[in-house]
């Protein structure tokens, strides 16, 4: 009697352990496969090169002037990158911007749980901010080379987020910029472009008196920019 409830004793406690482990694999969130391109993207217009998340789909915009790319792994995971003239010529007078004026863009358009840092990437300093944006978690890094903005931005759904950031922090580590001297008819233009980006989006948003500072701003430097005077007329029409 006493060797049967021990052999019942044992078959019990194994079919516990085998349940158990059982219920602990089909609880578990199976991590997905993340490995980085073997293949270096290079951006066409010169400004970048980037080893990228593998099997990412590529975005290209050839009619941007700027340096301009997204490689998307879902509509709520999104690895991009801006390249643009700015007006801050030193690190630091942009890093100045980014904790002032640029922090409170960011918290204006919904950003919160937000933080700015100094760090390097290589031989380069950069500036790192963090925040959450509704349902999304963002991580965004900024590098300031001859004039130029580049602008690395990975935002992805908080449940997908922490899966992710560790190939993207490695792909970042990839990312190479290319000193590229604009001229000042480059320059001006890229400021223009982005007004105009601005302003379409203000007009589209219903914010007409602040898409008009946008247009006025963008017209002291292109007074003939046949975009701006269009969105402008669109606004007149409106009253």
């Amino acid at each position: 009697m006493k060797n049967l409830i021990a052999k019942l004793t044992a078959v019990t406690i194994m079919t516990l352990i085998l349940m158990s482990c059982g219920s602990n694999e089909s609880s578990i969130k199976s991590k997905p496969k993340i490995s980085l391109s073997t293949k270096e993207y290079v951006d066409p217009k010169g400004y970048f090169s980037i080893f990228p998340p593998e099997n990412w789909a590529i975005k290209e915009f050839p009619e941007d002037t700027r340096g301009k790319v997204h490689f998307t792994k879902s509509d709520n995971n999104n690895l991009m990158i801006l390249v643009k003239s700015i007006p801050q010529e030193s690190f630091e007078s942009f890093f100045i911007y980014c904790q002032n004026e640029g922090r409170e863009k960011l918290i204006g358009a919904g950003a919160n749980n937000l933080t700015i840092d100094s760090s390097k990437y290589g031989d380069y300093k950069v500036i790192i901010r963090k925040f959450n944006i509704q349902d999304s978690r963002s991580y965004m890094v900024d590098y300031l080379i001859d004039g130029m903005n580049h602008n690395i931005y990975y935002s992805a759904s908080s449940d997908e987020f922490d899966d992710y950031i560790k190939i993207i922090e490695t792909s970042i580590s990839t990312y190479h910029p290319i000193s590229k001297i604009i001229t000042p008819e480059e320059k001006n233009f890229h400021a223009v472009q982005s007004r105009r980006r601005v302003a379409k989006l203000l007009f589209d948003m219903g914010e007409l008196e602040q898409a008009k500072v946008f247009i006025q701003d963008g017209l002291k430097i292109s007074p003939n920019d046949s975009v701006l005077l269009d969105i402008e007329n669109k606004i007149n029409n409106k009253k």
